[in-house]
């Protein structure tokens, strides 16, 4: 595991190489999600998504809510959450992770997900979003229903926002 600082210094050096990758898709979200606030420190260790570091962003209508982490009410219609990082090999080598995005849209078809969307941008820039990443996020995330499906990093991570 690196120290915040090795995480720090392994983004800077990869994160033009993020960024590149994340375009490939022509998404929106890849253009847009380093312009939103950004609600975590430093890169965290995030087990849940993969033994990657990561960096939490929110988009300026989930912002406000988002900042209030576990007290929050529940997240408005349109809210974009993102999450960029990197992967740490077995080797200690590190390459460029998937870009795994939240949408929240209408409960109606999406009820047992709290009426989140998953997507996930992967470092070739293919676009992951069809059922079976529905079901492997909500499987997790669905134990956060509490915290309107939302899982949050570590309080030592957190941030209001930059």
């Amino acid at each position: 595991m690196l120290t915040d600082g090795e995480a720090v210094a392994v983004y800077d050096c990869l994160k033009d190489d993020i960024r590149r990758a994340y375009l490939k898709s022509d998404h929106p979200v890849a253009r847009e999600f380093r312009s939103w606030g950004r609600f975590s420190s430093s890169p965290y260790p995030a087990d849940a998504h993969g033994s990657r570091y990561l960096l939490n962003y929110a988009n300026a209508l989930a912002a406000p809510e988002y900042r209030k982490y576990e007290d929050l009410d529940e997240m408005p219609l349109g809210s974009i959450l993102a999450k960029e990082g990197f992967v740490q090999q077995h080797d200690g080598s590190n390459g460029v992770g998937p870009l795994f995005i939240m949408e929240k849209k209408s409960t109606g078809a999406l009820a047992d997900s709290g009426g989140w969307h998953y997507a996930m941008i992967m470092p070739n820039g293919m676009i992951r979003a069809d059922r079976g990443l529905q079901k492997f996020c909500n499987d997790c995330h669905q134990h956060a229903d509490d915290d309107d499906f939302m899982m949050f990093m570590p309080d030592e991570y957190r941030v209001s926002a930059k």
